[in-house]
Protein backbone atom coordinates (compact mmCIF):
# COMPACT_ATOMS: atom_id res chain seq x y z
CA UNK A 1 0.00 0.00 0.00
CA UNK A 2 2.92 2.70 1.08
CA UNK A 3 4.62 1.65 -2.60
CA UNK A 4 1.17 2.49 -4.29
CA UNK A 5 1.16 5.62 -2.63
CA UNK A 6 4.07 6.47 -3.26
CA UNK A 7 3.79 6.07 -7.03
CA UNK A 8 0.58 7.67 -7.23
CA UNK A 9 2.24 10.68 -5.72
CA UNK A 10 5.23 10.45 -8.09
CA UNK A 11 2.88 10.52 -10.99
CA UNK A 12 1.16 13.25 -9.61
CA UNK A 13 4.08 15.29 -9.30
CA UNK A 14 5.19 14.46 -13.34
CA UNK A 15 1.63 15.32 -14.25
CA UNK A 16 1.08 18.87 -15.08
CA UNK A 17 -0.71 20.77 -17.66
CA UNK A 18 1.25 21.64 -20.99
CA UNK A 19 3.25 25.24 -21.63
CA UNK A 20 1.39 28.25 -23.28
CA UNK A 21 2.05 30.97 -24.14
CA UNK A 22 0.01 34.67 -22.83
CA UNK A 23 -2.50 34.16 -25.57
CA UNK A 24 -3.43 30.21 -24.20
CA UNK A 25 -1.32 28.70 -27.49
CA UNK A 26 0.99 25.81 -27.08
CA UNK A 27 4.61 27.41 -26.94
CA UNK A 28 6.47 26.38 -30.01
CA UNK A 29 10.22 27.24 -29.89
CA UNK A 30 12.75 27.81 -26.87
CA UNK A 31 16.53 28.45 -27.68
CA UNK A 32 18.93 25.72 -25.80
CA UNK A 33 20.08 26.94 -22.70
CA UNK A 34 24.22 26.83 -22.19
CA UNK A 35 26.72 26.51 -19.65
CA UNK A 36 24.58 23.80 -17.72
CA UNK A 37 26.22 21.81 -15.11
CA UNK A 38 24.61 18.56 -14.78
CA UNK A 39 25.81 16.46 -12.17
CA UNK A 40 24.47 12.96 -11.36
CA UNK A 41 24.68 11.17 -7.94
CA UNK A 42 24.59 7.24 -7.67
CA UNK A 43 23.19 7.19 -3.34
CA UNK A 44 26.55 4.93 -3.03
CA UNK A 45 29.56 8.02 -3.22
CA UNK A 46 30.41 7.69 -6.78
CA UNK A 47 28.96 10.42 -8.96
CA UNK A 48 29.39 12.04 -12.48
CA UNK A 49 29.51 15.44 -13.29
CA UNK A 50 29.23 17.18 -16.71
CA UNK A 51 29.95 20.89 -17.68
CA UNK A 52 29.38 23.25 -20.40
CA UNK A 53 26.25 21.02 -21.38
CA UNK A 54 23.58 22.24 -23.95
CA UNK A 55 20.05 21.63 -23.30
CA UNK A 56 16.79 23.30 -23.42
CA UNK A 57 15.03 21.24 -20.19
CA UNK A 58 16.43 18.88 -17.29
CA UNK A 59 15.71 15.71 -19.20
CA UNK A 60 17.44 17.19 -22.94
CA UNK A 61 20.63 18.20 -20.92
CA UNK A 62 20.73 14.59 -19.03
CA UNK A 63 20.62 13.11 -22.23
CA UNK A 64 23.07 15.10 -23.97
CA UNK A 65 25.41 13.48 -21.34
CA UNK A 66 24.59 10.01 -20.35
CA UNK A 67 21.39 7.42 -21.27
CA UNK A 68 18.37 8.22 -19.81
CA UNK A 69 15.35 5.57 -19.85
CA UNK A 70 11.80 6.99 -19.48
CA UNK A 71 8.08 5.97 -19.10
CA UNK A 72 6.06 8.24 -20.78
CA UNK A 73 2.47 9.79 -19.39
CA UNK A 74 0.97 11.82 -22.24
CA UNK A 75 3.78 13.95 -23.08
CA UNK A 76 5.51 13.81 -19.02
CA UNK A 77 8.20 11.89 -18.99
CA UNK A 78 9.05 10.13 -15.71
CA UNK A 79 13.02 8.81 -15.51
CA UNK A 80 13.48 5.33 -14.60
CA UNK A 81 16.73 4.72 -14.82
CA UNK A 82 20.07 6.99 -15.60
CA UNK A 83 23.50 5.41 -17.04
CA UNK A 84 21.87 2.14 -16.49
CA UNK A 85 21.12 2.39 -12.94
CA UNK A 86 17.49 2.05 -12.36
CA UNK A 87 14.62 3.07 -9.70
CA UNK A 88 14.49 0.13 -7.43
CA UNK A 89 10.77 0.71 -5.94
CA UNK A 90 11.71 -2.11 -3.41
CA UNK A 91 14.30 -0.16 -1.75
CA UNK A 92 12.27 2.88 -2.58
CA UNK A 93 14.96 4.88 -4.31
CA UNK A 94 13.57 7.07 -7.33
CA UNK A 95 15.75 9.24 -9.00
CA UNK A 96 15.16 13.24 -8.76
CA UNK A 97 16.39 16.21 -9.95
CA UNK A 98 16.97 19.60 -8.41
CA UNK A 99 17.72 23.03 -10.52
CA UNK A 100 20.02 25.58 -8.58
CA UNK A 101 19.49 23.79 -5.75
CA UNK A 102 15.12 23.59 -5.67
CA UNK A 103 13.96 20.15 -6.05
CA UNK A 104 11.74 19.77 -9.80
CA UNK A 105 8.51 20.20 -9.13
CA UNK A 106 7.60 19.12 -13.25
CA UNK A 107 8.58 16.26 -15.30
CA UNK A 108 12.22 16.46 -15.93
CA UNK A 109 11.12 17.15 -19.83
CA UNK A 110 8.72 20.22 -18.92
CA UNK A 111 11.50 21.77 -16.39
CA UNK A 112 12.93 24.46 -19.10
CA UNK A 113 16.25 25.53 -18.32
CA UNK A 114 18.42 28.72 -18.32
CA UNK A 115 22.05 29.40 -19.29
CA UNK A 116 24.45 28.87 -16.35
CA UNK A 117 21.85 26.43 -14.77
CA UNK A 118 23.14 23.84 -12.16
CA UNK A 119 20.69 20.45 -12.72
CA UNK A 120 21.70 17.76 -10.14
CA UNK A 121 20.32 14.17 -10.38
CA UNK A 122 19.90 11.87 -6.85
CA UNK A 123 18.93 8.57 -6.74
CA UNK A 124 16.96 8.19 -2.87
CA UNK A 125 14.08 8.51 -1.60
CA UNK A 126 11.36 10.44 -2.24
CA UNK A 127 11.59 13.86 -1.24
CA UNK A 128 8.19 14.16 -0.03
CA UNK A 129 8.14 10.96 1.97
CA UNK A 130 8.05 10.53 5.78
CA UNK A 131 9.23 8.06 7.78
CA UNK A 132 6.09 5.25 8.71
CA UNK A 133 5.99 2.93 12.27
CA UNK A 134 7.50 -0.25 11.20
CA UNK A 135 4.34 -2.56 11.69
CA UNK A 136 6.17 -5.18 13.73
CA UNK A 137 6.10 -3.12 16.79
CA UNK A 138 6.14 -4.88 19.87
CA UNK A 139 3.13 -2.85 21.52
CA UNK A 140 0.71 -3.23 18.48
CA UNK A 141 1.79 -7.61 18.55
CA UNK A 142 1.06 -7.36 22.99
CA UNK A 143 -2.44 -5.41 22.51
CA UNK A 144 -3.56 -7.64 19.95
CA UNK A 145 -3.12 -10.52 21.95
CA UNK A 146 -4.75 -8.97 25.38
CA UNK A 147 -7.47 -7.50 23.57
CA UNK A 148 -9.32 -10.80 22.56
CA UNK A 149 -8.71 -12.11 26.22
CA UNK A 150 -10.30 -8.93 28.02
CA UNK A 151 -13.32 -8.98 25.20
CA UNK A 152 -13.86 -13.03 26.27
CA UNK A 153 -13.50 -12.11 29.67
CA UNK A 154 -16.30 -9.06 29.49
CA UNK A 155 -18.41 -11.16 27.74
CA UNK A 156 -18.27 -14.31 30.49
CA UNK A 157 -18.69 -12.03 33.34
CA UNK A 158 -22.05 -10.64 31.09
CA UNK A 159 -22.88 -14.22 30.58
CA UNK A 160 -22.62 -15.26 34.40
CA UNK A 161 -24.65 -12.11 35.39
CA UNK A 162 -27.59 -12.85 33.46
CA UNK A 163 -27.75 -16.61 34.40
CA UNK A 164 -27.52 -15.50 37.85
CA UNK A 165 -30.87 -13.39 37.23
Amino acid sequence: MKRMVLVICLVLVIVTPPSTTADGSASNHVPAASGITVTIEFGNGTEQSYSEVEGQTVLEATENVTSVDVDWYGNQAFVTSIAGVTNDAESGLWWQYWVNSELGSVAANRHQLNDNDTVVWHRIPPAFSTPTQSSNDPSTLIALAILPVIGILLISIFYLRRKRK
